[in-house]
C-alpha cells in the first residue's frame, strides 16, 4: 500500500515533514530517492496475513525504512563475529508509518468478511487507540523480515564494476551492494547482480591473464567462468534481503 492510500491528507503532511529529516548513515542520494518514492504511488507497506488454528495474524511490513544500521569488524580473527547495530526505528518516520499501518491492520480484522472468524483481538488490544499508544506498541514488538542488505553499498563501498573502492581485485557479489530496499523479494535482483558480476570478472585483466596462462592446459569440466558465476548466484540467494520491519 502506498502512503497516499494508507494515510489521510493530514497524516500524509505529517509523514512528509518527518521524511525530510535524514537519520544518521543515510546518504543524500538515498534520502532523495526515498522522498521521491514516498511522494509517488510506490508501495510503502506490505500487509501479510497468517491464518492458523490458534489465531489470525496481520503483519504490516515497512518496505522502505529510513533508519540505517551498521556493521563493524571487531577483531583481526576471521572467526570473530562482526558487531551489528540494526538501529530499528531510529527515524521518527519509520515509527509513525508503522503505527499507522498497525491501525490499518486492525481494520482488516473488523471487516464483515473476517469478523465471523475473530473472537477477540489479542494484540495490540482494544485498549490501544491513540497514535502514541500504537507507537509504543510498535516499539515493544518491532522485528525483522529477514532481508538485510546495504552493508557494502554502491558508491560508498563498491564501484559500478562491483570492485571494493581502493582495491584491484576484491569484488562483492551479493545483496550487500544494494543501497535501497526493493519493494519485493530481492531474489531476481540478486540474480541480475550475479550475471553482471560474471561479465565484469570475465572482462577483467586478471581473468584475461589467467586465460592466457592456461591456454595449453586442459579445460575444466564445468568451465572456470561459469563456475564462478554459479557461485556468485548461489551466494546471493543465501544472503538476500531487506531491512523491513514486522510487527504483531
Amino acid at each position: 500500500e502506498s502512503a497516499r492510500t494508507l494515510l489521510n491528507s493530514t497524516e500524509w503532511d505529517k509523514a512528509h515533514e518527518l521524511i525530510k529529516t535524514a537519520p544518521p548513515g543515510l546518504s543524500d542520494t538515498a534520502h532523495k530517492a526515498l522522498i521521491r518514492m514516498f511522494e509517488s504511488d510506490a508501495p510503502l507497506i506490505e500487509f501479510m496475513g497468517f491464518p492458523n488454528p490458534a489465531n489470525l495474524v496481520f503483519l504490516p511490513i515497512l518496505l522502505h525504512p529510513m533508519s540505517r544500521g551498521s556493521s563493524h569488524i571487531v577483531s583481526t580473527d576471521a572467526k570473530q563475529a562482526s558487531q551489528f547495530d540494526l538501529a530499528l526505528l531510529e527515524s521518527p518516520f519509520d515509527l509513525y508509518i508503522l503505527a499507522k499501518a498497525t491501525e490499518r491492520a486492525r481494520r482488516f480484522a473488523t471487516q464483515d468478511s473476517v469478523k465471523p472468524f475473530v473472537a477477540a483481538e489479542l494484540a495490540p488490544g482494544l485498549n490501544i487507540t491513540t497514535q502514541e499508544q500504537f507507537e509504543q506498541f510498535v516499539k515493544n514488538s518491532v522485528g525483522l523480515s529477514y532481508h538485510p542488505l546495504g552493508t557494502a553499498a554502491f558508491g560508498s563501498v563498491v564501484d559500478k564494476n562491483l570492485r571494493v573502492n581502493g582495491t584491484a581485485n576484491v569484488f562483492v557479489v551479493d545483496a550487500s551492494i544494494i543501497p535501497l530496499q526493493p519493494a519485493a523479494h530481492p531474489s531476481a535482483l540478486i540474480y541480475g547482480i550475479g550475471e553482471q558480476a560474471a561479465k565484469v570478472l570475465k572482462a577483467s585483466p586478471l581473468s584475461q591473464d589467467a586465460d592466457t596462462a592456461n591456454t595449453n592446459s586442459p579445460p575444466p569440466s564445468a568451465g572456470r567462468h561459469s563456475h564462478s558465476q554459479n557461485f556468485a548466484l548461489f551466494l546471493g540467494t543465501f544472503v538476500f534481503g531487506i531491512v523491513s520491519t514486522i510487527i504483531w
